[in-house]
C-alpha cells in the first residue's frame, strides 16, 4: 500500500491560520517548539502535526469550559 503523502504549511500560512506573527512562528521553528522543515531559506510545518495542535486546543478548551460551567451550578 503507498505511503499517505506528507503536507506542510509555510510560516505565512501558519501565522495567519492561527493569528499569530510571521516572527513568532519562524522563532517556534528556529528554536524547534514547532517542529518543522527547512528548506531554501523557508520553514514548513507538517499539517499532522498542525491538525493535532488544533484538536489538542480545542479538547483544552472545552475542559475549560466545563469546569467553569461546574462552578456555575
Amino acid at each position: 500500500m503507498p505511503e499517505k503523502e506528507q503536507k506542510y504549511i509555510s510560516v505565512p500560512n501558519l501565522a495567519k491560520r492561527w493569528d499569530v506573527s510571521k516572527s513568532w512562528v519562524g522563532n517556534q521553528c528556529r528554536d524547534k517548539s514547532i517542529p518543522s522543515v527547512h528548506m531554501r531559506n523557508r520553514w514548513f510545518v507538517s499539517m499532522d502535526w498542525v491538525l493535532s495542535k488544533e484538536k489538542e486546543s480545542e479538547h483544552v478548551a472545552e475542559r475549560e469550559w466545563l469546569k467553569i460551567k461546574q462552578r456555575e451550578v
